[in-house]
């Protein structure tokens, strides 16, 4: 007797224990849950509303012509933009073989103008900064459909545009003859010209 009561006891207790563990993870996964949707709406509530433009100077361009690129901040504050120098300063893709196949590249020189620009480059409330792809001359050095894309931090936005790289045109080189003749004056004509002003003249004066 004395035995079954101390199992029943222990079983007890046991259980008591479970219950309380159980208690206490229900309580805690309910406050984890509760904060987590208290942390969603806070970051909701401080997101500004607006958005980033990003702009091409043309959407067509000779090859080698320079490719100029302006970021627009229509956001109420101002927004920092990674200086990613030696690399592109965008994302740049090519339409090859019915996909878009991404392209990298470096900075062709240390005295590269990216090099000079800070860090973090502001851009301030609907203000806009320009810059072009001239220290990455590689990455249209052929004719092509591309695609330059901007990554925007604590956005699902993805502002790009699509621009070619034309063929160059063919150039035809032809010399114009040295022994072309002088040209003609129609002689017949000035005549008959003259010819009918003067009876013109005449027949005005008989009248």
């Amino acid at each position: 007797m004395k035995l079954n009561r101390e199992l029943r006891s222990h079983r007890k207790t046991v259980t008591n224990r479970l219950l309380w563990v159980l208690f206490y993870l229900i309580v805690i996964g309910g406050m984890a849950v509760y904060a987590y949707k208290l942390y969603n709406q806070h970051e909701k509530s401080h997101i500004p509303n607006g958005y980033i433009e990003l702009k091409l100077d043309k959407v067509q361009y000779q090859l080698g012509e320079s490719v100029e690129f302006t970021v627009v901040n229509h956001y109420p504050s101002p927004i920092y933009v990674l200086n990613q120098c030696p690399n592109e300063p965008l994302h740049v893709f090519e339409w090859q073989d019915e996909v878009w196949v991404q392209l990298h590249s470096k900075a062709v020189s240390s005295d590269s103008d990216c090099y000079k620009q800070p860090r973090n480059v502001a851009i301030a409330a609907e203000a806009s900064r320009s810059y072009t792809f001239d220290d990455w001359p590689d990455l249209f050095d052929h004719p092509g459909v591309y695609r330059v894309v901007m990554a925007v931090d604590h956005s699902t936005d993805l502002p790009y545009q699509d621009f070619v790289v034309l063929k160059p045109a063919e150039v035809i080189e032809q010399t114009v003859p040295d022994n072309l003749p002088p040209p003609k004056a129609n002689t017949d004509n000035r005549i008959n010209v003259r010819h009918d002003d003067y009876e013109d003249e005449h027949e005005t004066e008989d009248d």
